[in-house]
């Protein structure tokens, strides 16, 4: 096996690992008092690889892990996978852009994609015949994008480090 393909092979068992840790961070219940703040761990996880990790991650995985999402929450199926394959869509469409950006600046646009997720719950929820939701509904992406920026930043690091010990 070339190294292209071992590299390959050990980040697919990575981005496998940061969905299962994902998986079970998401379903760790919280105290009442922080239920508002309980980070997007999935979506996070989704648009992290789409950014950093280009070709790992497409519309029909972002789609998957959306059900999977259902599936781990209760929810209507199919109601996360819309909103994560929608998120992961732009993304990926806008990947070599958000990839020049700064960190500041990425976190803008990625807080920008989690409350696109969210919208599109709302949206979602609201037509099925959810009473609305409060202005809590939308802090979890504000707590998601701190865990995102000291992710971000140290993922940065190891991509650099990685470019010069390819060379």
């Amino acid at each position: 096996m070339s190294l292209y393909h071992h590299k390959i092979m050990r980040n697919s068992v990575y981005l496998i690992m940061a969905l299962l840790l994902a998986s079970l961070l998401t379903v760790i219940p919280l105290p009442l008092y922080m239920k508002a703040l309980k980070p997007l761990w999935l979506p996070m996880v989704l648009l992290l690889w789409v950014i950093y990790f280009p070709g790992y991650i497409g519309v029909g995985i972002a789609w998957l892990v959306g059900l999977w999402a259902d599936i781990l929450l209760g929810t209507l199926l199919g109601e996360q996978g819309i909103a994560f394959a929608l998120a992961c869509y732009v993304a990926i469409v806008f990947q070599r852009r958000l990839s020049m950006l700064s960190l500041f600046q990425q976190a803008v646009i990625v807080l920008l994609l989690l409350e696109m997720i969210l919208l599109v719950l709302f949206w979602i929820q609201y037509w099925i015949g959810f009473p609305p939701v409060t202005l809590n509904f939308w802090l979890s992406g504000l707590s998601t994008i701190f865990i995102w920026l000291i992710l971000s930043r140290s993922i940065q690091k190891k991509v650099a480090i990685s470019k010069i010990l390819d060379r």
